[in-house]
Formats: C-alpha cells, structure tokens, sequence
C-alpha cells in the first residue's frame, strides 16, 4: 500500500489546489527568504560551480526527488485526501517533523560538512515551513511533483544565490 501511494503521487499530474498551492510557494519563498535574510542565515552570495548545469540536474534527484518520495510520498498515505482536514494536518505536522529531524541526522551520518547549517535552528526552522508546504501542496495537488519543484527551486536558489552549500557543488 505505501509503494503504492508512492508510485500513484509519482504519476499523477496535478489537478487540485492550483490557486491555493501558488499561494503557499509564494509565502514560503516570502518567509524563507526574508527570515533567512534578516537572521543573518542567508547572506546574497551568488556562486558558480564548475559543473553548475550538472549540479542543478543532480538536486533534482537528491535531495528534492528522494526526500519528497520519502517524507510526503511515504509518510502521507493518499487516504488521507479524503479525510479530515485536521487529520491532513497531522499528517502533513508529522511529516514536516521527521523531515526536520533528517537534516542533523544526515549531517551528523553521511554530510558532516553540513553541520553549520544542519544544525542551525534558524535552517531547520526554514526546513519545517518548507514541509508543511510541500505536505500541503501534496495533499491539494494529489501529486508529488509540485512538492518536487519547490524543494527543488529551493535548495538552487539557496546553494546559488543565497551562500548554503552543498556536498556535490563541492565535488564538482
């Protein structure tokens, strides 16, 4: 059944919650850029990498694909569509808070050179405003694809334009 819901999210094409789902990116983006700004977490640093176009490809699979397939594709059955929207919120509460709780753990197990970012509560604060959107766009849209494109533009504009970083860009 959760292989299922996985696959299902991965092929159906989006067709709910368009108007509402544009709001959320917008406010997320709004937030995110403005807290990580004002903070001091972000700071406007352009950078290039040698493989840039390489690296942008690869983001599209790790982390955005993957991370979208486990937290909401997985952790979010399609059953909940059609209930409660207090039981979407949970779900969608519940999956925001063990994706918060992957960045340390990756950072602490597999991308130690993350840890600055990793574990700053100003990121994970930004990290959980980017779960509850990506939940609450998969639970509107039926599909993981807009979840995928907003992690996705997220983790660019952040490595290229707003000083994060990442292990691959490093490598490239």
């Amino acid at each position: 059944m959760v292989v299922k819901d996985l696959y299902l999210g991965l092929v159906s094409f989006p067709r709910h919650g368009l108007k509402l789902g544009i709001a959320a990116v917008l406010g997320f983006s709004a937030f995110a850029v403005g807290f990580g700004l004002s903070s001091g977490l972000f700071t406007f640093a352009p950078v290039k990498y040698p493989n840039a176009y390489f690296l942008i490809l690869t983001m599209v699979i790790f982390p955005s694909l993957l991370e979208e397939g486990i937290f909401r594709g997985l952790l979010i059955p399609r059953k909940v569509f059609s209930q409660s929207t207090r039981q979407q919120w949970l779900y969608i509460l519940g999956s925001s808070v063990i994706f918060v709780l992957w960045h340390p753990f990756n950072a602490f197990m597999f991308n130690t050179s993350a840890q600055l970012f990793f574990y700053d509560l100003r990121f994970l604060l930004i990290v959980m405003v980017l779960g509850v959107t990506c939940g609450y766009l998969y639970i509107k849209s039926h599909s993981l694809w807009p979840c995928v494109v907003v992690h996705w533009l997220t983790v660019v504009c952040w490595v290229f334009i707003f000083g994060g970083r990442n292990l691959l860009g490093e490598v490239a």
